[in-house]
């Protein structure tokens, strides 16, 4: 598990491309804003972050694990490129799966399915899902979470904060020990297994929840 953002510095995802992490101080030490970039085969880094959020390392001292929160995009552009790259479901899964490095077990993690500042089908289509009452864990984002290995109780949830609200995020937490997760796995399963026996002329719906199977096993 990664301690710290700058952990994930020279990861490489399955395109080939390489992160590389910028951070931004926070007044309490155990934060700091950061914003994962990519790196292109000819080390040219990408115009906008493939990640931004915010990391906390808890505070043990009064039983806080620590957590991640922050908005994931589905593309990005580079200098030496004349439009946005598309980024595939592999870059966004191992995107995530850094991401749950952070977290350690009982921490959280969100993510954002709401920009303000860049158009994104990966939040579209989440958005989309839940308006149809697609379980969280079969939307585009929490299949993510799932992959990041933090998928027990996911929560869809929006705080308003007088006027400054942030945009609408899943929450996943990493389970505690292999019991909670063995637990949390079975309900999992259960809970969604229901809607999609209702939906199985849905060729989508079918074919995330073999890979939220498959995601679960492997963790």
């Amino acid at each position: 598990m990664a301690r710290w953002p700058k952990d994930l510095e020279g990861a490489v995802l399955p395109n080939g491309w390489r992160v590389t992490v910028v951070e931004t101080p926070r007044p309490y030490v155990e934060q700091t804003w950061f914003h994962l970039y990519a790196l292109d085969a000819h080390g040219h880094r990408s115009r906008e972050a493939l990640f931004s959020g915010l990391f906390s390392a808890g505070r043990a001292s009064e039983h806080i694990a620590g957590w991640v929160d922050g908005t994931l995009y589905d593309t990005l552009s580079f200098p030496c490129g004349d439009h946005p790259v598309s980024l595939g479901e592999e870059v966004l899964l191992e995107a995530a799966r850094l991401l749950g490095r952070l977290v350690p077990p009982g921490g959280r993690l969100w993510l954002a399915y709401e920009t303000f500042d860049r158009p994104s089908e990966l939040h579209e289509r989440t958005q989309q899902d839940l308006a149809r009452g697609v379980p969280l864990a079969l939307t585009p984002i929490g299949l993510l979470l799932v992959a990041s290995g933090c998928w027990a109780g996911l929560r869809d949830w929006y705080i308003p904060e007088g006027g400054r609200e942030g945009p609408r995020k899943l929450q996943g937490n990493k389970p505690l020990h292999a019991e909670h997760a063995q637990k949390r796995r079975r309900q999992l399963l259960e809970e969604v297994e229901a809607f999609v026996q209702r939906h199985l002329s849905d060729a989508e719906v079918t074919r995330r929840f073999t890979q939220l199977q498959q995601l679960l096993a492997n963790e």
